[in-house]
């Protein structure tokens, strides 16, 4: 919890002293039993390096006519150095428009299927909805070196229906949409995308977001049951219960509330730099063992 406290460059010196610790050192976190140094530093560099996040951190009103979202892909192949050249992103349900900005030198296309809509009264009806965007290198020059961050733009509009337990859970007390998303690398001066890294892992209830690792979590954004567009029906229909509007529903701030949804409290704080210190520590650490 001394993460909590001081401006981001505090935490990055407090994080730098750390690292001049043995990892037999133990530290407590929160009420959960001691852990080594060396598998806190591996938590702090796999939150960072192996994620997919969405922005704005703000949760997202169902039935918005229209909302612009940031993905923003971190390290496809961090250790193998090979250069991120496609990205598939399955959209999930309860998105019933997509509108992804272009990429010089990329192509993106958005796959479009017909869909049964069910609804918590039995009844079902047809709709014709995006399920997944791919966006593809066109030339090796375009790829996106593995140590960068890629950020994808792309302008949204949600429904009242998320009725998919694949894709709409109720995490951490908050309705959570995910999206999972692979990143494909390929070999440096090719396009052959031999590489692929998956981030589909979906959470629910009060699990971890990394309590499946190795199997990687799903990029995910919160709505809300604001009064909106969905205000004729009174709400919205999640995970086949009706959630009625409610005029003082606030808005997460995720950057507060990712603090107590990972164990180790501390996901989204760590500079650049000093993620790659981090990562080079535990390579180091793990090629001495």
């Amino acid at each position: 919890r001394f993460l909590r406290k001081g401006t981001p460059s505090d935490t990055s010196r407090r994080l730098e002293r750390l690292l001049h610790h043995s990892p037999a050192h133990t530290l407590r976190v929160s009420a959960r039993p001691q852990v080594t140094m060396l598998n806190l530093l591996a938590v702090l560099a796999l939150a960072p390096t192996a994620h997919v996040i969405i922005r704005p951190r703000d949760a997202i009103h169902a039935g918005d006519s229209s909302v612009y979202v940031d993905f923003r892909v971190m390290f496809g192949d961090y250790s193998g150095g090979m250069p991120t050249t496609g990205v598939d992103i399955e959209v999930p349900t309860g998105i019933s428009h997509v509108n992804p900005e272009a990429i010089s030198g990329w192509t993106i296309s958005v796959t479009q299927e017909e869909v049964e809509v069910a609804h918590n009264d039995g009844s079902h009806t047809w709709s014709t909805v995006p399920t997944k965007v791919e966006y593809r290198a066109t030339d090796p020059k375009y790829a996106v070196d593995a140590q960068h961050l890629m950020k994808l733009h792309m302008g949204i509009v949600t429904s009242c229906y998320f009725n998919d337990a694949n894709t709409n859970t109720v995490w951490n007390n908050l309705y959570t949409l995910w999206w999972k998303t692979t990143v494909y690398s390929s070999t440096t001066g090719t396009l052959d995308m031999s590489k692929s890294t998956a981030y589909t892992a979906v959470k629910s209830g009060e699990e971890s977001l990394y309590s499946t690792y190795p199997q990687l979590p799903a990029a995910y954004m919160r709505i809300v049951p604001a009064p909106g567009s969905c205000s004729q029906r009174g709400g919205i229909e999640f995970a086949g219960t009706f959630v009625a509007e409610d005029a003082d529903y606030e808005t997460v701030d995720n950057k507060k509330d990712v603090l107590a949804l990972i164990d180790q409290e501390v996901v989204g704080i760590l500079d650049e730099q000093l993620q790659g210190r981090v990562l080079e520590y535990l390579l180091n650490a793990e090629t001495q063992a």
